[in-house]
């Protein structure tokens, strides 16, 4: 079971660094529990999904899920971005 929950993880974002629009592509920056990341969203409307509990998941263009449980937990300055991005 161990190696089914590794293969699963999905990283747990612990900040926001940057979240640049260029061409109607979101790119961003942020610090998760597994390290520095960079990443394009493509579409906001289908790649962020909000759950109840202020849980967030992020789709990049590569596929890839992150998540942000929790968000009101975030520092201030990440939990703005969020904010302005939602």
């Amino acid at each position: 079971m161990a190696k089914l929950e590794e293969y699963y993880k999905i990283p747990k974002i612990r900040r926001f660094k940057s979240i640049e629009t260029k061409y109607g592509i979101y790119h961003w920056v942020i610090e998760t529990d597994a390290g520095e990341v960079e990443f394009d969203i493509i579409n906001k409307g289908t790649d962020i999904k909000t759950f109840p509990g202020r849980r967030i998941l992020l789709r990049d263009s590569d596929d890839n899920l992150y998540e942000i449980t929790g968000y009101a937990k975030l520092p201030c300055k990440s939990y703005l971005k969020v904010q302005s991005e939602l």
